[in-house]
């Protein structure tokens, strides 16, 4: 079983290591252009990508590995233990993996390009920045807010769609939702992570509202306005 595991790691480390940096650059430059010739590039690596990791073979030997529990070196059984989690939440449809890949690569694009529409002219997220960074006139601030914000109506559809397509692979696994899948495969529970969400917030909501009852205090100064005028575009996002 060392041998075959050995054996089956270095083939998956040689198929994906030279398409993952390929589909890495790619996607990159696509976010750099914003061309949709790179993204239709950058999807159809990343389905190559995906191909791999829904070798249904592959995962078939990997999980006769694990449930033999003959991995005894500390390094490989991890090894194992990451690669096969990796591996069966993929094991959904391929052509459920190429709706996934493509909506998503659609929403990525839609970010990348996306430019806020202010008077007339199109400007970019360092100009919204230095806008609600440095305006005091309450008025525009709102505008230039809403108006970067608007991309969350152009993709809300798509967002949607993704969530339902997501979901649905995951339930074909078994799983209750994808949530729950990708909390599961990297070995995390919504239980335990409520947890220390309700920890965390008993810990620091005391200093969390002294910090914000600081901040509010620095920008109603700042805007001339009171407090409980304050609005989303006043924080400078």
């Amino acid at each position: 079983m060392d041998e075959k595991l050995i054996h089956l790691l270095e083939g998956f480390y040689n198929r994906i290591e030279d398409l993952s940096t390929k589909a890495n650059l790619k996607y990159f430059e696509a976010s750099i252009s914003g061309l949709e010739k790179d993204y239709n590039e950058s999807a159809e690596l990343q389905l190559e990508i995906s191909k791999i990791y829904a070798d249904k073979d592959l995962f078939k030997q990997l999980k006769e590995i694990k449930d033999s529990n003959t991995i005894t070196d500390t390094v490989r059984k991890r090894e194992l233990e990451l690669l096969y989690n990796d591996l069966a939440g993929n094991q959904f449809d391929e052509k459920l993996h190429k709706e996934i890949i493509d909506i998503s690569t659609k929403i990525e694009k839609e970010f990348s390009t996306f430019r806020a529409d202010y008077k007339g002219k199109k400007i970019t997220d360092n100009e919204i920045d230095d806008i609600l960074d440095t305006s005091t006139d309450s008025e525009e601030l709102k505008n230039v807010w809403e108006e970067s914000k608007r991309i969350g109506k152009i993709v809300s559809t798509d967002v949607i769609n993704l969530v339902k397509l997501r979901n649905k692979g995951a339930r074909e696994l078994g799983f209750k939702n994808y949530h729950e899948m990708s909390l599961l495969l990297s070995e995390q529970n919504t239980e335990t992570l409520d947890e220390v969400f309700d920890e965390l917030d008993a810990l620091i909501n005391e200093s969390f509202r002294e910090l914000k009852d600081e901040i509010d205090t620095y920008l109603s100064k700042k805007h001339g306005i009171k407090k409980n005028e304050l609005m989303p575009w006043h924080y400078e996002d």
